[in-house]
């Protein structure tokens, strides 16, 4: 039923929008072929219906990046709900990928992943905590726009002539809207997408001199 429903949503974005750019999130879902041992409700699709869908980009690597015309889009495999305390190993490499690339990236970076947080917004509101992946991914970008070097993992990201800027994080999950102002940074969370209803986000950037 999972892939199904994604196909028919694909299909229809393809024919609706100039490009669309698929976000994996805990209920799709890729994690490279490995099936939930510990919810099998939850829709994990096996390797061989990944291979066969519109799961693999980059290689067949569930992140990738996306250029537009004035814009290029990171997208992110924030996993599943019950990791979110610990960046996995697949993560780690997502994070790599992202620091050594972007060191080279010009013009407007916008970050796209579905899990941001975990929290009930009803209850913290715009006060929400960064799962551990995301705000790996944050602090990469904090040091980005900030022209410095960060470590992680024993991995060190130098962005000391790096020229670009990171405009924003745009995420979902959370069944809410929020959102947060981090180190300059917006981190936008998105209500949901049920009952045929969607949030629709124009964006529109100021000129900037690089």
């Amino acid at each position: 039923e999972a892939i199904e429903q994604l196909g028919a949503m694909t299909a229809k974005c393809n024919k609706e929008y100039k490009k669309f750019i698929p976000i994996f999130g805990n209920h799709d879902t890729n994690y490279q072929g490995v099936v939930s041992s510990e919810d099998s409700s939850r829709g994990d699709l096996s390797q061989q219906v990944i291979d066969a869908t519109m799961f693999c980009y980059n290689g067949g690597k569930s992140y990738y990046k996306y250029k537009g015309n004035n814009t290029t889009f990171y997208i992110f495999d924030t996993g599943i709900d019950w990791t979110a305390s610990v960046t996995s190993e697949y993560q780690k490499e997502q994070l790599d990928w992202f620091g050594k690339d972007v060191a080279n990236e010009k013009g407007n970076i916008a970050i796209l992943l579905h899990i941001i947080t975990n929290d009930n917004i009803a209850n913290v509101g715009n006060n929400f905590d960064l799962v551990s992946f995301s705000q790996d991914i944050l602090d990469v970008c904090v040091a980005y726009n900030s022209r410095s070097s960060i470590t992680k993992y024993g991995n060190t990201y130098n962005f000391l002539t790096s020229i670009g800027s990171v405009k924003f994080f745009l995420g979902g999950h959370t069944h809410a809207d929020a959102e947060q102002t981090i180190n300059g940074i917006p981190l936008v969370i998105t209500t949901n997408f049920y009952g045929n209803n969607f949030d629709l986000l124009t964006i529109r950037h100021i000129i900037n001199t690089y």
